[in-house]
């Protein structure tokens, strides 16, 4: 069985558990975690590569977290903390970003196809490379992010600045 380290898990009406207490978790246990908390503390995580497909982490802090090459085709991932998150090269096909806050994180040559990215934050983002055809791009704020390179075709991208 795969193990990942994880420097904290806090969830809510929970004693926070010191990283220095903390024992690798099967992915098994994360998904079970991940499908019964609302709102989970990944925060610093590290996760490269890890499947996570379909997983629902709405309201998440993943700030700072590790999710280079992560596979999150499908996640619910609306309303989450993913400030100066590493998202390179990431899958996040069909995911939903409602309300998600990407300040800062690192999205060069992420997949974003068909995802829902309504009141999103990506102000400071990395966007070179990322595909983001056919997304669902309104009320973005792309304000300072790095995003030459970017496929938009068929975005709906209304109302994003």
């Amino acid at each position: 069985m795969r193990t990942i380290g994880v420097a904290s898990i806090n969830r809510p009406g929970a004693t926070n558990v010191p990283a220095t207490e903390v024992q690798p978790l099967a992915v098994t246990s994360l998904w079970r975690l991940l499908a019964d908390a609302p709102a989970v503390d990944l925060h610093a995580a590290k996760l490269p590569g890890m499947e996570l497909a379909d997983a629902r982490v709405r309201g998440a802090d993943l700030t700072g977290a590790d999710l280079a090459r992560a596979d999150l085709r499908r996640a619910d991932l609306a309303g989450a903390e993913l400030c100066d998150a590493d998202l390179r090269g990431a899958d996040l096909y069909r995911a939903n970003l409602f309300g998600a806050d990407l300040t800062g994180a690192d999205l060069r040559c992420a997949d974003l196809r068909h995802s829902e990215m309504r009141d999103v934050m990506l102000t400071r983002a990395a966007l070179r490379g990322a595909d983001l055809w056919a997304a669902f791009v309104r009320d973005v704020d792309f304000s300072q992010a790095f995003a030459d390179g970017v496929d938009v075709e068929r975005a709906d991208h209304r109302g994003s600045s």
